[in-house]
C-alpha cells in the first residue's frame, strides 16, 4: 500500500509537471502572435481583444481534443472489433438502447467525456485490447504534431499558425496526459489500463466483463438478470489490480440489486478493507452504498457518521449526479435524520437528474432502494408504539434451580428454618412479590423479619446468577432478535431490583430490550408497573407474555392483550394468545395488526 501511494505521488507530480509545460507553451504561442501585431494607435486595445480570442480558441481546442480522444477509441475500437455501446462529451451522451441510438445526459467527476464499446468475443481467453485502450491518446499525439508541424512550417498566417499551434500543443498534452501510465484523480487513465491488461490474463477476462455488463446496462438490463457467472471471482484472487477490483465492486451492486442487503453490507465492508487495487471512484461509491446499507439495517446517525468524513463528503459533492448518491442522502435525511422536508428536496432532485439518465436499470434499482427506505421509516414510526412487556422466570428462562442453589446456601445459616427448597418449590413460587414468598416460606417469622432474610436470599440469588445464568428457552436470542426489528422490547418483574440485571449482563441482552421495571425498584404492582413503561416509552398498542395468574391478572388490569408461555411455570384461567415455545412468537407477532 505504501509502494501504492508513493507512485500516486510521483505521478501527481508528472501530471502538474505536463500542466505546466502546456501552459507555458500556449503563453509562449500567444505573446509570439501578439508581438506580430502592426503597433498604431489601438495597440493596446487589440493586444488585450487578441489575447481573448487566443484564449477562447484554447478551450475550444481543448474541447475538441476531448471529442478527438474519445473518437479515437471509437474508431480503433470498431477497427478492433468492438461495437458501439456509448459516446460521451460532457453531460452529452449517445447511447446505443434496444430502440437504436438515444441522447442522454450524463457526467462523470474527472472526466470531460467517454467512449464505452462492446468486445468481440474471447478467443482462448484473449481479446484486443491496446488499441481501443490506446486510440485516443494515439489520435490526439498525432494530430496534435500535425497541427504544430504546420503551423511552424506552413505559411498559414500569424493567426492560423498560433490556433494550429494551441490545438496541437493541447492535443499532445492530452495524449501524454491518458497514454502515460498514470492513477488520475479517481481512476487509471488509458496507458495505465493497457498496461494492467497486459500483465494479467484474469484483468483481461474482467475488463471484457466490465463492458458486457455496460453493454447490458445500457440496453436497460439489471445486474441481477445477468448471469452469475460475469461476477464471479476465482478463489484466492488477487484485488491489487483495478479489473478484479472493477468486478468485485459490481457484485457487491448486485448483491444490492437483488436486495441481499446483509450479504451486501458485508461484501462491501471486507472488500474496502482488502482491495488494494480499488480506484477512488468506486471506493467512493462503495462507501456511499455502504452508508445506505447500515442506514436501512438499523446503524445509528452517529454510525453513519462515521463514514463520511470530509473527504467522502467532497467526493459525494462531485458525484451529486448519481442515482446512488441521491439515493443515499434521502435514506440519511429520512432515517439517520427524520427529516421529511430534506427528504422531499433530495426526492425532487433524484426525480429531476434521473429523467434523461441513460441507465433505466439503474433508475428503477434506486427508486427500489428509496422505497425501500420509506418503507423501513414506516416501520420504525409503527415500532416506535408498539411493545411487548415480557415476564422474566418462565418466560425468557428458567433460573429456578440456580436460585433455589443459592437461596439453600442462605438457608444453611439459619438451620433453625429447618429450609430446603428445590427448583420445582422455586417454580410453583415464581410471580408472586418477594414479600409474598417469604411469608409462603416461613409463615411462623411473620411479614418483617422473613423480608429480612429474602432479602439476605436476594443477594446471594444475584451474585450466583452473574456468574452462573440459568437456562434459556430454546431460541430465545433468535426470537428477541427477530421481535426487535418490529416490535420495542420490555422487561417487567415482581422481582428485586438486580434480578433482571443478572439476566442481561450474563447473556448481554441489554441490546434487545429498550426499558425494565420491577417491584423491587418501585414497590408498585405489576400492573402499575406496566403502565410506568408504556406512558414513559410512548407505547400505545402493548402485548404481555407471561406464565403466571398473576401475569394475567395485570394484563386484565392494564387492557394489554395476553400471551400465555404454556412452557413456563405456572397455570392461567384463560389468555388471548396461547405459545407453546417461546421460539414461536415472531411468527405469532406477523398475524397482529
Amino acid at each position: 500500500m505504501g509502494k501504492r501511494k508513493g507512485k500516486r505521488r510521483s505521478q501527481k507530480w508528472v501530471m502538474i509537471v505536463l500542466a505546466m509545460m502546456l501552459g507555458a507553451a500556449c503563453a509562449e504561442i500567444a505573446v509570439n502572435y501578439v508581438e506580430k501585431i502592426p503597433k498604431g494607435s489601438n495597440y493596446s486595445g487589440s493586444m488585450i481583444l487578441e489575447f481573448v480570442i487566443i484564449g477562447l480558441a484554447l478551450v475550444i481546442g481543448l474541447y475538441l481534443n476531448i471529442i478527438l480522444h474519445e473518437a479515437g477509441h471509437l474508431i480503433f475500437g470498431l477497427l478492433s472489433g468492438y461495437s458501439f455501446s456509448s459516446f460521451r462529451i460532457g453531460r452529452f451522451m449517445w447511447l446505443k438502447t434496444d430502440e437504436g441510438i438515444r441522447l442522454r445526459k450524463f457526467s462523470l467527476a474527472g472526466t470531460g467525456g467517454q467512449c464505452l464499446m462492446e468486445p468481440p468475443e474471447m478467443i482462448d481467453g484473449k481479446i484486443p485490447y491496446k488499441l481501443y485502450n490506446l486510440g485516443g491518446p494515439i489520435i490526439n499525439i498525432g494530430l496534435g504534431a500535425i497541427a504544430i508541424a504546420i503551423g511552424l512550417l506552413c505559411p498559414v498566417g500569424p493567426f492560423a499558425a498560433a490556433l494550429l499551434e494551441e490545438f496541437g500543443v493541447c492535443g499532445v498534452a492530452l495524449g501524454l496526459m491518458n497514454g502515460i501510465p498514470m492513477y488520475l484523480g479517481m481512476a487509471n487513465n488509458d496507458g495505465r489500463n493497457a498496461l494492467e491488461l497486459g500483465k494479467d490474463s484474469q484483468a483481461l477476462r474482467d475488463f471484457y466483463l466490465q463492458l458486457m455488463i455496460n453493454g447490458e446496462q445500457g440496453r436497460g438490463v439489471r445486474t441481477k438478470d445477468m448471469p452469475d457467472e460475469w461476477f464471479e471471482l476465482p478463489p484466492g484472487v488477487s484485488l491489487e489490480n483495478s479489473m478484479e477490483a472493477s468486478i468485485a465492486v459490481v457484485a457487491c451492486g448486485r448483491l444490492i440489486d437483488m436486495h441481499r442487503f446483509k450479504e451486501a453490507e458485508a461484501a462491501i465492508s471486507k472488500l474496502l478493507d482488502s482491495a488494494s487495487g480499488m480506484i477512488g471512484l468506486h471506493r467512493n461509491l462503495l462507501i456511499c452504498d455502504l452508508v445506505y446499507l447500515r442506514l436501512v439495517l438499523g446503524c445509528t446517525k452517529e454510525q453513519a457518521d462515521r463514514l463520511l468524513d470530509n473527504q467522502q463528503l467532497k467526493m459525494m459533492k462531485a458525484l451529486k449526479s448519481s442515482p446512488s448518491v441521491q439515493r443515499t442522502w434521502y435514506a440519511y435525511a429520512l432515517l439517520a435524520g427524520g427529516d421529511r422536508n430534506t427528504a422531499a428536496e433530495v426526492k425532487k432532485n433524484f426525480d429531476k437528474l434521473t429523467y434523461e439518465y441513460p441507465y433505466t436499470g439503474e433508475v428503477e434499482l434506486e427508486r427500489e432502494l428509496i422505497a425501500h427506505a420509506d418503507e423501513v421509516m414506516k416501520a420504525r414510526e409503527k415500532r416506535a408504539v408498539r411493545g411487548i412487556i415480557f415476564d422474566m422466570g418462565g418466560t425468557l428462562w428458567d433460573s429456578s434451580k440456580q436460585v433455589a442453589e443459592a437461596w439453600n446456601g442462605i438457608f444453611d445459616r439459619h438451620p433453625e428454618l429447618g429450609l430446603h427448597i428445590t427448583g420445582d418449590d422455586m417454580r410453583g413460587l415464581m410471580g408472586r412479590t418477594l414479600s409474598d414468598i417469604g411469608v409462603a416460606l416461613m409463615p411462623e417469622l411473620g411479614r418483617e423479619k422473613s423480608d429480612v432474610i429474602i432479602r439476605e436470599c436476594c443477594d446471594a440469588e444475584q451474585a450466583y446468577l452473574i456468574e452462573h445464568g440459568g437456562r434459556l428457552y430454546d431460541g430465545l436470542e433468535e426470537t428477541l432478535a427477530a421481535l426487535q426489528k418490529d416490535f420495542r422490547l420490555f422487561i417487567v418483574s415482581n422481582a428485586q431490583d438486580g434480578y433482571f440485571q443478572t439476566f442481561l449482563d450474563h447473556y448481554d441482552f441489554w441490546k434487545y430490550f429498550d426499558d425494565t421495571e420491577c417491584a423491587g425498584r418501585t414497590g408498585k404492582s405489576r400492573a402499575e408497573n406496566f403502565r410506568l413503561v408504556c406512558e414513559r416509552n410512548g407505547i400505545e398498542r402493548c402485548w404481555s407474555v407471561g406464565d403466571t395468574q398473576s401475569d394475567r391478572d395485570a394484563a386484565l388490569e392494564v387492557g394489554t392483550t395476553f400471551i400465555y408461555a404454556a412452557y413456563g411455570f405456572g397455570e392461567v384461567d384463560g389468555w388471548d394468545i396461547r405459545l407453546d415455545a417461546v421460539k414461536d412468537l415472531p411468527q405469532i407477532m406477523k398475524g397482529v395488526e
